[in-house]
């Protein structure tokens, strides 16, 4: 059998007997990477979600079965192990893996009978031969767009040997630099900086080495490029440590070439140097060395320049300090977060400066977790930004400015906001992480330190709540910029509606933008429908928001036909295409220019085959188009629409649905035995000033016949009710409409 070698660490390389092979598509190299780090049995169904999860699992198990005939080809042998539910690549002494053997290395140090953070005489050797394996970070340079799973675990495999590798040579600086050899020191202490450049107390291991190998110019300059790096990255100067062990190297004091402070305990079976501080447990986030500032969004973004532009103009007012606030609001599906991300991503090209959080609602029931999106927020302006960008939940230039801003923020949070500390961001993290950013020796730190160490979770007054979190913000804001997301509102808590109100009321000598979204169907803007129901936490207060502040709403609901077809138009030559007028003409009265139901037809369109790409590309379609079958995206968002409503209302939209798009009052009404104005009112206010499930076609006189005529405000709701009735009721409802016709 062949020997089958996988290099992972850096760019991957794959070698059949010293040989390199090439394994095209690149997700047959992927699988490949996936099943050898795996190690076991991984089912079909597990790999094909994994792999094309944009296919139905019929599909998608056919895909595997395809790239796995492409690896038994490639891979001249017998590699693979499989039945009908799992696969796996054999485990057998002709394979081997770099990483694999990584970490066997690093693994033999735990046998050495001490803890994980100490060295002993016997580590040496395999943390050396562990460290020379790895290359570059795992996978570096491999990606795969359309596998937005697969990178994801890609992301946190290449974290995970980052930080083995930083801690690897750490404790090799250590033992190498207390056994007095400076010399050996130096090479594991400069690849330690290339894996982490902004980490300080790296920077000063390299001075202090140079310093005891007479290299006292050398010792200056690095002490130099560290400022130049932390200047250019973060905007900051080194600490006070960095800087008093520089004051020494240049006054050329002894103390400078004293053997270096440990952060781990070194030693042989208890022959531990005293006076050993912790070990540095958090590395900065990867995304730190990633060189693309601004991704283009993997959806087009077309349209909406009217609103765009309305909140270019608030922040420049904002910028100004003069703090605004703006409303963003819309039915389920109709752009508003996509409007709002989008507008991140241009504001952040047009100032370098401003910072972006967000936070979302969850009240979805009425209640929720308190002041749940201004912690969500101050959680980010605090550091907590590698999971929102692994999700991609925000953008990659924006994680990079909230980390790079800690040295502004996280002084601001302790000087402005110490009651925070606990109860809105966890104390221990917060600490963790501004360790990778400033000394232990500053004021604020130690006051951080303090506060880690005595938080309580005392119950806070709701009054210093407000007043600490907005003095935050506005410390912050006076350095940078500031752009304060609130997504969801229609499903705010009670004490989060109360922050809000406060800061709207003080942010307005402030560089603070505050943009919330919401659904007008369900922040009514009157008595509600049912007596008692409880108002919205909203209600009350968006008159006061009107009168403080004046036109502030972005009404996404309001858009004309112009404006639909438009968007259609811009939507569909996002991509080189042959779709005709008549085309464009349908899918616009299918959809009304509805940014979701336009987006979701047109990818299922794709993804049956009515689309397809000619040979240059170009979208194109010359069978018959399937305009009848709901995409489930879409039918999820009004399915949720119209379950929300009370079973009268429902009733009536289910007997309109069978008069067609148009309906009159006058038949459903006498179908459900209920009086024309009741069911004018439940139409006319709920279903179409709250709900924008319909709209008024005005008044038509037939003899002596009034009819009361509505429509649905998009074909879509129609026919999604219609296609819900089943057989018996649909054929009951044609019978009545026809009668009472």
């Amino acid at each position: 059998m062949p020997t089958l070698s996988l290099y992972l660490l850096g760019p991957p390389r794959i070698e059949l007997d010293n040989k390199r092979i090439e394994l095209k598509p690149r997700k047959a190299m992927a699988l490949l990477i996936y099943l050898a780090v795996a190690g076991e049995y991984q089912p079909r169904d597990t790999l094909s979600t994994l792999f094309w999860s944009e296919l139905n699992q019929r599909e998608a198990r056919a895909a595997l079965r395809r790239r796995l005939s492409e690896l038994v080809g490639a891979l001249n042998g017998n590699w693979l192990e499989s039945d009908r539910e799992s696969v796996r690549l054999v485990d057998s002494s002709n394979l081997w893996l770099d990483v694999a053997e990584f970490w066997q290395k690093l693994a033999e140090c735990h046998s050495h009978g001490h803890a994980t953070t100490e060295v002993c005489p016997a580590c040496i050797n395999p943390l050396t031969e562990g460290v020379a394996l790895y290359r570059g970070d795992f996978l570096r340079g491999f990606t795969l767009p359309d596998c937005p799973d697969f990178d994801e675990w890609h992301f946190f495999q290449s974290e995970s040997y980052r930080q083995a590798q930083a801690s690897a040579l750490e404790r090799l600086v250590q033992w190498h630099s207390v056994s007095n050899e400076p010399a050996g020191a130096m090479p594991y202490a400069r690849a330690w900086l290339v894996l982490d450049p902004l980490n300080e107390p790296v920077h000063r291991h390299l001075m202090q080495i140079y310093a005891r190998l007479d290299q006292r110019a050398a010792a200056l300059r690095q002490y130099e490029e560290c400022q130049r790096l932390l200047a250019e990255a973060l905007g900051v100067s080194p600490d006070e440590a960095t800087q008093a062990l520089y004051a020494e190297l240049k006054s050329n004091t002894r103390s400078a070439v004293s053997p270096l402070l440990p952060s781990i305990t070194v030693g042989a079976q208890g022959n531990e140097i005293a006076d050993a501080i912790p070990i540095l447990s958090v590395l900065p986030p990867a995304f730190l060395a990633e060189d693309d500032l601004f991704t283009a969004p993997s959806t087009p973004f077309v349209g909406r320049k009217r609103e765009l532009a309305a909140l270019a103009e608030a922040l420049e007012k904002a910028r100004s300090g003069q703090g605004q606030i703006r409303f963003v609001t819309g039915g389920a599906g109709q752009g508003k977060s996509t409007l709002v991300q989008e507008f991140i991503r241009q504001a952040q090209l047009d100032d370098r400066e401003l910072i972006a959080i967000t936070g979302q609602c969850n009240a979805y029931t009425g209640t929720g977790d308190p002041y749940l999106p201004f912690r969500q927020a101050l959680a980010l302006l605090t550091g907590e930004v590698e999971t929102q960008w692994v999700g991609g939940k925000m953008g990659l230039e924006n994680a990079r400015r909230l980390w790079n801003a800690l040295p502004n923020s996280l002084p601001a949070l302790v000087e402005h906001a110490p009651d925070l500390v606990g109860p809105f961001v966890i104390a221990q993290s917060l600490l963790e992480r501004a360790a990778t950013v400033s000394s232990p020796h500053a004021s604020w730190f130690k006051q951080l330190a303090t506060l880690s160490a005595s938080t309580q979770g005392i119950p806070l007054e709701e009054r210093r709540i407000f007043s600490q979190y907005s003095a935050a913000l506005k410390a912050i804001a006076a350095r940078q910029p500031l752009l304060l997301i609130l997504e969801d509102l229609h499903w705010v808590d009670l004490p989060s509606s109360g922050l809000l109100f406060h800061l709207s009321r003080v942010v307005s000598d402030s560089r603070i933008l505050i943009v919330g979204t919401y659904r007008p169907d369900e922040v009514a803007l009157e008595s509600r429908v049912i007596p008692s129901t409880e108002p919205h936490p909203l209600a009350s207060m968006l008159g006061e928001f009107k009168r403080q502040h004046g036109a502030i709403w972005l009404d996404l609901t309001a858009l004309t036909s112009l404006e639909g077809r438009q968007f259609i138009e811009d939507y569909v030559d996002s991509q080189p295409n042959q779709l005709d007028v008549a085309f464009r003409a349908a899918l616009f009265q299918h959809t009304g220019g509805h940014a979701l139901f336009t987006v979701e037809l047109l990818h299922a369109m794709q993804a049956r085959g009515d689309l397809h790409q000619d040979s240059r590309g170009r979208w194109i379609a010359d069978g018959e188009i399937n305009w009848h079958s709901l995409p489930a995206k879409v039918e999820g968002v009004i399915e949720k629409q119209i379950a929300s409503l009370d079973s009268t209302a429902q009733a009536i939209l289910r007997v309109a649905c069978v008069q067609g798009e148009s309906f009159s009052v006058e038949v459903v009404a006498q179908i459900l035995h209920l009086d024309e104005p009741t069911v004018v009112q439940r139409l006319s206010q709920e279903l179409s000033r709250q709900r924008q499930l319909v709209s008024s076609q005005g008044l038509a006189w037939l003899g002596r016949q009034r009819l009361s005529r509505y429509s649905f405000r998009h074909f879509l709701f129609q026919r999604y009710l219609y296609q819900s009735l089943d057989e018996v009721e649909r054929t009951y409802l044609h019978e009545a409409v026809g009668t009472s016709l």
